[in-house]
């Protein structure tokens, strides 16, 4: 039956999980990672976040510093997903964790922090536990704390954690709207914030030279401005430049490792 929309945030943290079984029965490992999934209602998902590939985890994976923020927005379940990663192979589900959102919404609330051993099950069967933590979120850096790069890694430590900031794509985009409050100017429709092609002509080369790559990594940005722009006045509006920052890392990504894929 349903209730009424779960609406707050939490923290979760993944350690560590025990598999029953090597799932790969040509390379006789298990590389192992955890999708994040926020269910309102069966049939009806979005995925929102995921660990790292933990390479050879095999019955035992591990992770460090996988902490995710969870924002309810509505929904009923927190599903976590556990796969392990093929190369040429779709990737083989292992099982799944359900959590209630209301309880774990309730209990940040209240300010609790607790561990929990989680059991992973596929069709009802067990397939081994996954250990979380929970606990109350911590507010992003706001824009009042300083300039653009004051909040952007050095270029090494940006481009290691390129792979953990596209894997929280919740948290990432955020991120990317409080930049732009930032650097956008008043000159959209009704006063505004928006950028011009020429605004966004600095927030390319921040990215290239955090990451260390030359700006033509990223396409022509005339190109990429004039695809996102949808208002017809010749500016982005928050949620567009949003929409465009996530297609460029994306495009980025995708070129270094290639584009993943589940089953």
């Amino acid at each position: 039956m349903a209730g009424a929309k779960v609406e707050g945030k939490f923290d979760i943290t993944i350690h560590h999980g025990t598999l029953d079984q090597i799932f790969d029965c040509l390379k006789k490992t298990n590389n192992v990672y955890v999708q994040l999934v926020r269910e309102f209602q069966p049939g009806v998902e979005r995925e929102f976040g995921r660990t790292v590939t933990c390479q050879e985890g095999n019955k035992a994976p591990s992770w460090k510093n996988e902490k995710f923020v969870v924002d309810a927005k509505g929904g009923h379940k927190l599903v976590l997903r556990v796969y392990c990663e093929h190369f040429w192979r779709a990737d083989f589900l292992v099982g799944e964790v359900e959590c209630d959102l209301a309880d774990l919404v309730r209990r940040a609330g209240r300010g609790e922090k607790f561990t929990r051993d989680l059991p992973i099950t596929k069709k009802r069967s067990p397939m081994g536990s996954l250990n979380c933590s929970f606990g109350p979120t911590g507010p992003l850096p706001s824009s009042s704390e300083g300039g653009v790069a004051s909040h952007l890694p050095d270029p090494t430590k940006f481009q290691a954690d390129l792979q953990k900031l596209l894997n929280r794509q919740e948290e990432l985009q955020e991120r990317v709207r409080t930049r732009f409050r930032q650097m956008a100017r008043p000159i959209g429709q009704n006063g505004k914030l928006a950028m011009s092609t020429e605004d966004c002509k600095p927030l390319k080369e921040l990215l290239a030279q955090r990451l260390q790559v030359k700006e033509e990594a990223f396409g022509d940005i005339h190109q990429m401005f004039w695809r996102f722009e949808v208002a017809g006045d010749g500016k982005l509006y928050e949620d567009e430049v949003v929409r465009m920052v996530m297609c460029m890392l994306y495009t980025y990504r995708d070129a270094l490792q290639g584009p993943r894929h589940h089953t």
